[in-house]
């Protein structure tokens, strides 16, 4: 015998353990180890101020620290995986970070995997039969976005070689 829709939802709710109530989404992002190294795409299915819920193609250990780089609202964020269930897992944010702002210079590489992640999804935009014009844009990649991330002076050799194929790209 099912249990009344109310019992169920009391349920879930006393096992729900998560200080805040998070917001579905669907955001482009990377998952990475603390160093930068073994990035993958991933997806952020939910997110709150203090955690998301992600799905990716890569396995991701309980209680390892990654850090989440959410494309779409240009932000990094120092997690630790709270639970893994196939292809997806719950983060908890110990620290984010704004990556339009100054970054201290060990985590210059999350600047790298971001306009990385942006210049896959124009990639992967333009394979679909969108425009070159209007993929950019529709991933934020404006040309003042360039020189922005460009003038931090702080950037890594790859990411100067990214932003230059980019800017060959918009025939700068």
């Amino acid at each position: 015998m099912s249990k009344p829709a109310s019992t169920a939802k009391l349920d879930s709710q006393a096992i729900e353990r998560r200080g805040m109530e998070r917001t579905r989404v669907l955001l482009n992002a990377v998952i990475a180890d603390e160093n930068g190294h073994n990035a993958i795409d991933s997806s952020i299915l939910d997110i709150s101020a203090t955690g998301a819920k992600i799905q990716s193609d890569g396995t991701l250990q309980r209680d390892a620290d990654v850090y989440l780089v959410d494309a779409a609202n240009q932000m990094a964020h120092l997690a630790t995986v709270v639970w893994t269930e196939g292809d997806k897992a719950g983060l908890s944010f110990v620290r984010s970070y704004s990556l339009e702002l100054t970054l201290p210079p060990r985590l210059e590489f999350l600047r790298r995997l971001l306009v990385e992640a942006k210049l896959r999804q124009v990639q992967t935009l333009i394979g679909r039969g969108v425009r070159l014009e209007e993929a950019a844009r529709v991933v934020g990649l404006r040309e003042d976005y360039f020189e922005r991330v460009g003038m931090s002076g702080k950037l890594e050799e790859k990411v100067d070689l990214l932003l230059h194929q980019a800017k060959r790209l918009f025939g700068k």
